[in-house]
């Protein structure tokens, strides 16, 4: 071939024979998308992008697995045709045994008088047909989309022909159209960018047409589109050329690229300084700045790797500040290494512009004084009356640096009475006059002889007791006129005497933030407030004791004998010691300890009655035991032992202390009744000293089992100290009493142990008092049967008060059935089965607080008890130490139906039947039902006249309604038989919302799980509540060991419960509590049948049938507020919600598929959002597109909590997109919470 021919070929290969976008065989809808998006493509760039999606698999959202999609459509499609086929596996799956239907459907609307009628030949015929077309569609959806047209067109084509009617065929062609127009629209937007690059210039296409991965091409487009600028962006170019321009967004990861930082920043949208060099298209960047239009505000100034940007450009800096109308500069140099330069900047445009500028040294002073002056008044008004202690501070720029220096001081000043009636400065020292015979003190003077003085009185250990690195301090001798007891107005002046004054002064430098504030000096004052409240008292006695050991103070009485009572060696029962300028006397007994046993532990049933610090028996902790007994009074620690001491408690300590010393006296002597201490004191009652000198303190200590039955009740032991005080303020005489008290319990210790047993038993006795009462009403058939009776009328009148479709009447009936049979059962309860009944249940629905809505409310379909109680039962008999015994089944329960019958065959598990085995065994149980001679047709529950009658008599006499009835026939007359409760129909039919959603959730299962079946786990997994399908969609073994599994999960809500919420609150605390199993990522639950009403009859549901009971109590029994007009701002909301409880939205509004409270404006829901978007530029970018273009697909989700907090909790993407197109407002759903 020669040249000229070889150059004809290429041009036929490159012009005339290239395909058009008509001749690659796409869907029209896909042709007209492309063209209509694509106006200005080469017609080779239009092919390009069809020729990618027809090689495309499937995706929409939420849908991320080609099995999500093909579970997606047979799932809608045997929905639709469940009177043709039937999914034979009744499990978790992708449909992989349908089947054909060979008898009609059970139609749980209507009660069934005849059997089911079975299908022609034919009708199995069209249900064998429909079985093929299902398949096919499913393995279609797993190819390309471009083979899918053809597929859908046979089906729809094949269900037509089978003679299926021709409404059904319809909407399966509607649907099947809608699908595929989805799923395309899903993967236009996924590569929106690529076809927007392709768009934007025709030669664009030569830059991708060798790229064989699209997604490749999408970045390659997305890079060119990030590069590029519009000139509407440009705010204002120099004359050197550089030009500031307007990214206007706050996160952009090509400007983060260029300039080599994060590229953003959330507090206002980046604004860049850029120039370009000689003949190159892309510009450089040179200045990055955050800028909020709204604020007026620079939050950043940064050049490259977050350094100063260069000098020759601080005037373009200058000038935008000046001319974009910035009034506050925020820029302090953080994230960067150039803060010195960058305060050079600073201190520039500081000069040339008149915004305020937070990093500047005046202002950092400025704000530093202010904080500063916050923290004084704090002080002050703390101090109250303590006039000792004084704090003060000064503000100082550091020298060469850009730093604020915050000097502290405190300084501490206090007399100390010397008792000198004279006084006379030698210049050396201080003297007493004569007569008086002082050791004189040292003057200022004699730095060695002060220094000796301080250190022998301990001044100096009090000033390091203050906060402060460095102390200095001085005193010196005045003559002041100090306090006289018992000095009165109008008597003479007394004498002044010589004082000892001393002021301790302490300092600290600390270096403010660039805020202004200093942390350190709000430690400082909280540090000299509590030097003086809790240690400056006991170290100013501490000071003025050493003052008379050295001989320059008259001693006091307790001076004179504390030398004397810290000498004492026999002794040898007690410990004594110094602390806080007395003596105290720790009672050791024989053993030498301080703290002492008490004989009885705290019997077990007293964690099962107690009520702690609360009103409510249960859930009680060994503390709220402990403060049941005792009392409330002040805590307190001596090692591990926690405890507590009380006034109340020590005075009758010492009183039962005080009887016992003197009835031993009265068996020494009988006229010897009192301590005889000689003629110099009168005898003084022991009891009197006893009580105000005492502390008794008690101590409790829980031990838990460690192995075996963890669950058991904590044992509770109780000790406890006894301790004798004296101090500076003891009178005189005590002193005498006390060391003679002291010697005559060492020589009698079984006193001290007696009085401390008798007053602990006198607690501990009325405490045990209490219990025992509460246990009796616990194991009353009385008190229990009037708790019935409360609460079968209140909520049967509520029942009645109530429509027979409302949540409020389905809420009470459910309530008064639980109530029912509590009544049939409790007599032959143990006492373990009583309790739950009292505390979980009956408690709570007579005080009209049970929680329906929570799994107690949960009806079991087999026994018509509550799901819980079993289990509740037998972790309370674990509890009271029933460690791997049985629960007593109560008769009628499922453990007494079940009991040894095999696990797959027990009542109420339906392990072993198929499908049509269970609608077979339905029939059986309804054809029985019929077979009831009662009337079929009764007016509904509670209304009728029969049970108001009922009623009215059981008010007169309760008893005759329980299952015990009277105990002697013979004397019960009229009444020889057992009562029987008025009821209603066995069989009533009930209108309940369910809705039904499936998510995917991730996690990691560990290798001992995963060798143990994945089975064993999907069982776990389903005994959550609300779950009702758990399948594996993948898995694979990861380095650690561990496998890597995708779970199906499907699960059900009442009504229009927030299925986030249920995940939430719910699912996820229950998985993460599964051993082995960790959660890494779910997706969004997305509602499988969107608003269909589920018939259920309650006699199925006793039977083990459907799965509504379980969540009936998803309804709280309550009214909704009336949504107000006009709305009310989020403060209000806000307001109204922590200081009044009133909730302004409850009943959401449901519009096209979307469940939101209000709208509300996004101006509002701003200071609610991240700093920073949560993704990056191109998840920004591609989800904002998508916003455009479809709007709010869910709402924003906002938790306001009563502690007047506000988080949004989902949906925070919607307020970013929001801002940044300009919407006004969005929708949101409020969740009203305690803590937010």
């Amino acid at each position: 071939m020669d040249i000229a021919t070889g150059n004809w070929f290429n041009y036929l290969n490159e012009n005339m024979l290239t395909e058009g976008l008509r001749d690659i065989g796409i869907p029209e809808f896909v042709i007209d998308y492309i063209e209509e998006a694509m106006p200005n493509a080469s017609e080779k760039a239009k092919v390009y992008i069809g020729k990618n999606w027809k090689a495309s698999k499937g995706q929409t959202r939420g849908t991320f697995m080609i099995t999500n999609l093909q579970y997606e459509m047979v799932d809608k499609l045997v929905r639709d045709y469940g009177d043709y086929v039937i999914d034979t596996q009744q499990g978790p799956g992708q449909y992989e045994d349908l089947e054909a239907r060979t008898v009609e459907p059970y139609d749980m609307s209507a009660i069934r008088t005849t059997p089911r009628a079975e299908y022609g030949e034919e009708r199995i015929k069209q249900g064998e047909q429909v079985k093929f077309v299902i398949q096919n569609l499913k393995n279609t959806v797993g190819n390309p989309m471009g083979t899918w047209r053809k597929a859908f067109m046979k089906a729809v084509k094949a269900l037509s022909k089978a003679g299926l009617p021709s409404e059904k065929v319809e909407d399966t062609k509607e649907y099947l159209a809608n699908f595929y127009q989805n799923n395309f629209d899903y993967w236009a937007t996924k590569y929106s960018d690529l076809i927007a690059f392709l768009n934007d210039d025709p030669t664009n296409y030569e830059l991708v047409k060798g790229e064989e991965n699209i997604d490749e091409a999408e970045k390659i487009a997305n890079e060119y589109l990030e590069n590029k600028e519009d000139p509407e962006n440009i705010m204002h170019t120099f004359d050197d050329g550089s030009y500031w321009y307007n990214l206007d967004v706050s996160n952009c990861d090509v400007e983060g690229a260029r300039m080599g930082h994060c590229g953003s920043d959330s507090r206002g949208v980046l604004v860049s300084l850029r120039k370009k060099k000689g003949k190159r298209k892309e510009s450089s960047s040179y200045v990055t700045m955050t800028w909020s239009r709204y604020e007026n505000t620079v939050y950043q100034i940064k050049g490259r790797s977050n350094d100063a940007p260069p000098e020759e450009v601080w005037g373009h800096i200058a000038w935008f500040i000046n001319n974009m109308a910035v009034e506050k500069v925020e820029e302090t140099g953080e994230h960067s290494n150039d803060e010195e330069t960058i305060a050079e900047m600073i201190e520039y445009l500081a000069r040339e512009t008149s915004a305020e500028f937070h990093g500047s040294i005046e202002d950092r002073m400025e704000k530093a004084t202010e904080y500063c002056d916050g923290v004084d008044e704090r002080f002050w008004d703390n101090r109250g009356e303590l006039e000792n202690a004084e704090i003060s501070y000064s503000v100082e720029e550091a020298d060469g640096a850009m730093e604020v220096y915050v000097y502290m001081s405190a300084h501490y000043s206090f007399d100390i009475n010397l008792g000198w009636t004279g006084m006379r400065d030698t210049g050396d020292d201080y003297r007493a006059k004569d007569p008086q015979d002082f050791t004189p003190i040292p003057t200022l003077s004699d730095y060695r002889q002060m220094r000796h003085f301080i250190d022998e009185i301990g001044a100096d250990d009090m000033m390091y007791a203050m906060p402060g690195d460095d102390g200095d301090y001085e005193y010196e001798i005045k003559m002041l006129t100090g306090f006289q007891p018992g000095w009165e107005v109008g008597d003479p002046e007394p004498e002044p005497t010589a004082h000892l004054s001393i002021t301790l002064r302490t300092s600290e430098t600390a270096v403010a933030d660039e805020d202004g504030e200093c942390r350190e000096y709000d430690d400082f004052a909280d540090n000299m407030l509590a030097f003086e409240e809790d240690g400056a008292a006991a170290a100013i006695e501490e000071i003025r004791q050493a003052l008379s050991a050295g001989g320059y103070i008259a001693k006091t009485a307790y001076d004179r004998n504390k030398e004397g009572l810290e000498s004492l060696t026999d002794l040898d029962k007690w410990h004594v010691k110094k602390e806080k300028g007395g003596l105290e006397f720790d009672w050791t007994a024989e053993d030498g300890q301080p703290i002492h046993p008490y004989p009885q532990r705290v019997p077990q049933h007293a964690h099962m009655y107690g009520m702690g610090t609360g009103n409510q028996m249960g859930n009680v902790n060994p503390n709220g035991i402990f403060r049941e007994i005792f009392g409330y009074g002040k805590s307190y620690r001596f090692a591990n032992f926690v405890g507590m001491m009380d006034v109340t408690i020590a005075t009758v300590f010492a009183a039962k202390l005080g009887n016992l010393v003197k009835n031993s006296l009265r068996t020494v002597s009988k006229d010897q009744q009192s301590f005889d201490f000689g003629d110099k004191y009168e005898a003084i009652d022991p009891i009197k000293v006893l009580g105000d000198d005492t502390d008794f303190v008690i101590f409790y200590k829980a031990k838990y089992n460690t192995t075996g039955n963890m669950d058991k009740y904590p044992e509770m032991a109780i000790s406890w100290l006894y301790r004798m005080r004296v101090g500076p303020n003891s009178e005189e005489g005590e002193f005498e009493v006390i060391r003679d008290i002291a010697e005559y319990l060492n020589q009698k210790p079984d006193l001290v142990t007696a009085a401390a047993n008798e007053t602990i038993k006198f607690y501990l006795d009325a405490f045990m008092e209490k219990i025992n009462t509460r246990r009796d009403r616990v194991m009353s058939n009385e008190e229990i049967q009037s708790l019935i009776n409360r609460a079968k009328e209140t909520y049967g009148r509520a029942a009645d008060a109530s429509s027979e479709n409302s949540s409020e009447g389905e809420v009470a009936r459910k309530i008064y059935t639980l109530a029912t049979w509590f009544e049939a059962k409790y007599n032959d309860m143990s006492e373990a089965e009583r309790y739950v009944a009292v505390t979980q249940f009956l408690g709570p629905m007579a005080a009209n607080r049970f929680r329906s809505y929570s799994n107690e409310g949960a009806i079991d379909n087999n026994t018509g008890g509550p799901v819980m109680f079993p289990g509740m039962v037998e972790r309370q008999l674990q509890k009271m130490g029933a460690y791997g015994q049985n629960l007593r089944p109560t008769e009628g329960s499922d453990a007494s139906q079940n009991a040894n019958v095999p696990v797959g065959q027990r009542v109420g598990d339906r392990m072993t039947e198929s499908a049509e085995q269970q609608i077979q065994r339905i029939d059986r149980l309804l054809g029985e039902a019929q077979q009831d001679t009662r009337p079929t047709k009764e007016p509904s529950p509670f209304k009728s006249k029969a049970q108001k009658r009922y009623k009215g008599s059981r008010k007169k006499n309760s008893k005759m309604y329980n299952t015990a009835g009277h105990k002697n026939l013979k004397t019960g007359a009229p009444y020889t038989k057992k009562g029987k409760r008025a009821g209603t129909d066995r069989l009533r039919f009930e209108e309940v919302d369910i809705r039904l959603y499936k998510m995917q959730i991730d996690a990691i299962v560990s290798s001992d799980r995963a060798s143990g079946g994945s089975k064993l786990l999907q069982d776990e997994l389903r005994s959550i509540p609300g779950v009702t399908v758990v399948s594996v969609e993948e898995t694979r073994d990861l380095a650690t060991g561990a496998n890597f599994a995708r779970f199906n999960v499907k699960f059900s809500l009442m009504g229009q419960t927030a299925r986030i919420d249920f995940v939430e609150a719910q699912l996820m605390p229950a998985l993460r509590k599964v051993q082995g199993f960790e959660v890494k990522d779910w997706s969004l639950p997305q509602e499988v049948t969107p608003g269909k009403k589920l018939r259920e009859s309650q006699i199925l549901q006793e039977f083990g049938f459907g799965g509504v009971a379980g969540n009936l109590g998803a309804q709280r029994f309550d009214r909704g507020n009336q949504m107000p007009t006009p709305r009310p701002s989020l403060q209000s909301m806000i307001d109204d919600w922590a200081e009044g409880g009133v909730m302004a939205y409850d009943v959401p509004t449901d519009t096209t598929d979307m469940r939101y409270n209000v709208m509300m404006p996004v101006e509002e829901l701003l200071p609610y959002i991240s700093q920073m978007y949560r993704g990056d530029m191109r998840d920004f970018t591609g989800r904002y597109q998508e916003f455009i273009k479809n709007g709010a697909t869910a709402p924003v989700y906002l938790a306001i909590g009563m502690n007047g907090r506000v988080k949004i909790t989902g949906g925070e993407d919607i307020v970013w997109f929001a801002k940044k197109s300009g919407l006004a407002e969005v929708p949101v759903f409020f969740s009203y919470q305690k803590q937010v």
